[in-house]
């Protein structure tokens, strides 16, 4: 009688629920400093454009959570050759993406992954030497914004009643303006 009651109930999942698991995508990430990695991350769908090899993620590390900075080396997808060593369900998800495009590109990665195998020391502290620390702090880009003049505003400088500073103002705005 116990045998049949434990084969009342269904135990195996849908399967909607077996294609939701195979639709998954997860970042590599290594760290410059101890613990090194590689550890796996989910990506959330939000940052799943933006997240790619060769950009630095904010993720949690350990079990307190605690917010580190790392490089992304690879994506893995249930497709990846790699899937099979991915535990999804353990996955934490990426915090967040630190940069709009690769700080490191494809080449350059592989040239660390050889230089990291072959002196024996960890990937994260070799593509910390290899970007220079002004790339990796964002030192030398600004936002700057250009001002021009409205296009209804072109042709009619002379007919608007406006203040000498103001109308100066207007002509260096003006295309070939001084």
């Amino acid at each position: 009688m116990n045998d049949q009651q434990q084969n009342l109930f269904e135990t195996k999942p849908e399967p909607w629920q077996l294609d939701d698991q195979d639709d998954w995508l997860a970042a590599r990430v290594v760290f410059p400093e101890a613990p090194f990695g590689p550890y796996d991350y989910r990506i959330p769908p939000q940052l799943e454009t933006g997240t790619q090899a060769g950009i630095r993620l904010t993720v949690p590390l350990g079990r307190g959570d605690r917010a580190i900075d790392g490089y992304c080396i690879e994506i893995i997808n249930a497709s990846h050759k790699l899937a099979s060593t991915v535990n999804v369900k353990r996955l934490k998800p990426i915090l967040r993406v630190l940069d709009s495009a690769p700080i490191i590109d494809a080449p350059l990665l592989k040239l660390a992954q050889w230089i990291s195998e072959y002196y024996l020391c960890p990937l994260g502290t070799v593509i910390e030497t290899v970007i220079p620390p002004g790339v990796r702090d964002g030192s030398g880009t600004r936002e700057v914004s250009f001002l021009t003049l409205a296009e209804e505003l072109r042709g009619r400088l002379q007919e608007l009643t406006c203040t000498p500073k103001q109308r100066a103002i207007l002509l260096a705005l003006e295309p070939g303006g001084t």
